[in-house]
């Protein structure tokens, strides 16, 4: 399961064209995680995240992810009265619940893979102009990429804080200088590759008796 987690602009969708576009469709799967719908408020804040987690054998690339439970909430204190407990520190709660999720996903074969677009204030404001000005580009710019740009510190301390809290040992963060793009994509690539790598992914062994049968559809094809 691959993370991309990243302020507005921060490059995420380009990174998911670039390289991911590479695997084979059939064995890929995305998810955009944006503003919870009713239904899924009625649910535990990790709930609509399943439908996104990859098969034995698939990618799942969250677009966004589960993280987002610890950004905007705290942003715009969006959390219901019922969320906040009496006696503890929710988002340190959430930290440990999350680091917990994906421990288990870890332990029952799911590689969890992170990666953080850092990109700067500066690049971001370029970008966010290049969506306005270029008619092709405009489908890419939303009016609330402007306004929370006005949140850029507290952003930035949340981000701080989620990547010491949650960086573990068996689901390190990756960080990306992202103003690079170029070099943003190859850390990426380098990355996956390496967990690719680790992974050793093979094709699927016959057993005795399906071989048999195979060597039988060989014989039959063979003599039409």
């Amino acid at each position: 399961m691959v993370i991309l987690q990243a302020i507005d602009a921060g490059g995420k969708d380009e990174a998911i064209s670039y390289i991911f576009s590479n695997l084979n469709a059939q064995g890929l799967r995305t998810i955009s995680v944006k503003k919870p719908s009713d239904t899924e408020k009625k649910h535990d804040y990790l709930w609509r995240i399943h439908e996104g987690l990859p098969e034995k054998g698939e990618v799942g690339i969250l677009n966004r992810s589960y993280y987002e439970e610890v950004i905007a909430p705290r942003i715009h204190d969006l959390l219901e009265e019922e969320e906040v407990p009496d006696d503890q520190d929710v988002w340190k709660m959430r930290y440990r619940q999350i680091n917990d999720f994906e421990r288990y996903l870890v332990e029952n074969g799911f590689r969890v893979v992170k990666f953080l677009f850092n990109v700067s204030k500066d690049e971001q404001k370029k970008r966010l102009l290049e969506r306005i000005k270029d008619p092709k580009k405009n489908f890419e710019f939303s009016f609330s990429d402007v306004e929370e740009r006005e949140h850029w510190d507290e952003y930035q301390d949340i981000f701080a804080e989620l990547v010491s809290h949650t960086s573990t040992e068996h689901a390190p963060w990756h960080i990306l200088p992202a103003d690079d793009e170029w070099f943003t994509r190859y850390i990426v690539t380098e990355v996956m590759n390496d967990v690719l790598r680790e992974i050793d992914p093979q094709y699927p062994k016959l057993t005795d008796e399906d071989q048999e049968k195979l060597d039988e559809a060989i014989k039959k094809l063979e003599s039409e």
